[in-house]
């Protein structure tokens, strides 16, 4: 892998930290690769599955990502910043920190992951949704969402209630984070 690059039909096994900067990946699959880092900022990422990675930091700011699947493995730092989703599939997936900073997320399912800190500060988020998923921490400061179903993320705790604005909650999420929701919506709460 090389920084633009054009990788077509290409089935990665083994990479050492390797530097995809502003490449085009299309109908590949990233198999079983172990990195420290793997930097895949600015690129074009079509048709590509992603399958049992060990990475510590995936850098894919600002790239664009078209029908791509992140099926198990995992990853430190999932670095998707500015970057742009759209008909993307997360399975089984273990992320320590996945941020999806100002990026622009649409058709997106997350199901069966783990994720220790989900960190969306102004991100887009259109027709997302989360399937038997855990989160410790979430951020949806400054988010703006339409179709956002978070019945399926068990969250520990959010940094902002008011920023779930537009999104799905179930009733139990709800009430587990009541005094939080009255806090955000201004209500005073005292015994």
């Amino acid at each position: 892998m090389r920084p633009h690059g054009l990788f077509e039909g290409v089935e990665f096994a083994t990479l050492e930290d390797a530097d995809g900067t502003s490449s085009t990946v299309r109908e590949s699959v990233l198999r079983g690769v172990s990195c420290d880092t793997l930097v895949l900022k600015f690129a074009d990422i079509t048709d590509v599955e992603f399958r049992d990675l060990r990475v510590a930091s995936l850098q894919l700011r600002g790239a664009h990502l078209g029908r791509v699947r992140f099926v198990g493995g995992r990853i430190g730092t999932l670095d998707l910043t500015e970057a742009g989703l759209d008909a993307v599939v997360f399975d089984g997936v273990r992320i320590d920190y996945l941020t999806l900073g100002r990026a622009s997320v649409r058709d997106v399912d997350v199901r069966y992951c783990r994720i220790d800190t989900l960190d969306m500060p102004v991100a887009k988020l259109n027709r997302v949704r989360f399937v038997e998923s855990t989160a410790g921490e979430l951020d949806p400061r400054v988010s703006t969402a339409q179709h956002v179903d978070l019945r399926g993320l068990d969250f520990a705790r959010v940094t902002d209630m008011a920023a779930l604005r537009g999104m799905t909650i179930s009733v139990e999420q709800a009430q587990n984070a009541a005094v939080a929701l009255a806090t955000a919506a201004g209500i005073r709460v005292a015994e």
